[in-house]
């Protein structure tokens, strides 16, 4: 899949953004600071960049399928990208067993591209039908509290369920169809903008992956050394 520089521009600065978020978050998690990082702008703020990252992964889908001509790639990305998902809950469930990660970003990102090659040669009109239908099934799930304990990675909680990281397949799921339509409607037959090189937000965009699994822990380690936690 050719690379288009204002989306490695968009996936970087996501990048930096979710590293600023993850550092409040632990300063408020540890005590050390108090923002109040679940309402208002914060609140705002991070679902802005949840969203921007799942915007790209739809185009993403798009573009690696319009390109290869196969759908093998998302598949095999999805896979790997599934064990590194359940690494990370294996290790949130060790380390912050109450508020373990079942169904992150990461999980969320390996079921979508596992889901591709079903949803990849949706005309335009059917996607965004799905896409409302699912962003408005996904906010009533969010006001519905059920028994079931086992439902919860489709957006259906118990009143006892915590996570520290949650995007369940509704709404999120409609987020990244609009990325699929935006990238049918505009980046088909764009071209990169090869002329702009953002330099360091290319090399994040690149590595995004690394830098998610590694962020937390730096930042914690960081934390740990200034304040003594």
């Amino acid at each position: 899949m050719s690379r288009f520089a204002e989306l490695d521009f968009f996936r970087g600065s996501a990048i930096i953004l979710m590293i600023i978020y993850h550092i409040f978050f632990q300063l408020r998690f540890f005590g050390i600071y108090y923002v109040d990082i679940f309402n208002g702008a914060w609140y705002i703020f991070a679902r802005s960049v949840a969203i921007t990252f799942l915007l790209l992964v739809g185009i993403s889908i798009v573009l690696s399928y319009d390109n290869r001509k196969s759908n093998f790639s998302n598949v095999y990305r999805g896979r790997m990208l599934f064990f590194v998902a359940v690494g990370i809950s294996l290790v949130t469930l060790l380390t912050f067993s109450e508020s373990a990660i079942y169904f992150g970003v990461l999980h969320f990102i390996a079921f979508s591209l596992l889901l591709s090659p079903l949803i990849v040669r949706l005309r335009i009109y059917p996607l965004a039908l799905i896409s409302i239908f699912s962003i408005t099934l996904g906010f009533w799930f969010k006001k519905l509290i059920i028994e079931s304990e086992y439902l919860f990675w489709v957006g259906l909680r118990s009143s006892t369920f915590k996570t520290f990281d949650f995007f369940p397949v509704f709404p999120w799921i409609g987020v990244v169809l609009l990325g699929m339509l935006l990238g049918k409607v505009y980046y088909r037959h764009a071209k990169s903008l090869e002329f702009m090189n953002f330099g360091l937000m290319n090399w994040f965009s690149r590595n995004s992956l690394l830098i998610y699994l590694i962020h937390n822990p730096v930042i914690y380690g960081v934390l740990k050394l200034v304040f003594k936690i």
